[in-house]
């Protein structure tokens, strides 16, 4: 069976929207209820690494988020993220785990 990863992305929603709240929080803006207001402009979730271990797959991958938040307008970026499935009974894959972080940054020029 062939895993596709565009299944179970509902969950998505949840990591984007703590990883928003990251982001509010690294810019100084306290994140709360009013994240609440973030709209999803558009998700791309890259080229995913899809490793299959009998019935898990595991995908790892850079995606583009793009987001506009009452807290810090509109934010576009990126983060790396590891999503963890398992197939089920019936061959439905589910997500059941979900983690994502920001890129490190660049290295500073040299002097």
């Amino acid at each position: 069976m062939r895993f596709d990863p565009r299944v179970g992305r509902g969950g998505m929603r949840v990591a984007l929207g703590l990883a928003v709240a990251c982001l509010a929080a690294a810019s100084g803006q306290a994140a709360g209820p009013d994240e609440a207001a973030v709209k999803y402009k558009a998700f791309d979730p890259g080229q995913p690494r899809v490793r299959i271990y009998g019935s898990t797959a595991v995908l790892t991958g850079t995606a583009t988020v793009q987001v506009d938040s009452a807290t810090i307008g509109p934010a576009p970026f990126q983060i790396l993220y590891t999503d963890v499935y398992v197939r089920k009974g019936d061959g439905r894959w589910q997500a059941v785990a979900w983690q994502s972080t920001r890129p490190p940054a660049p290295p500073s020029p040299a002097p």
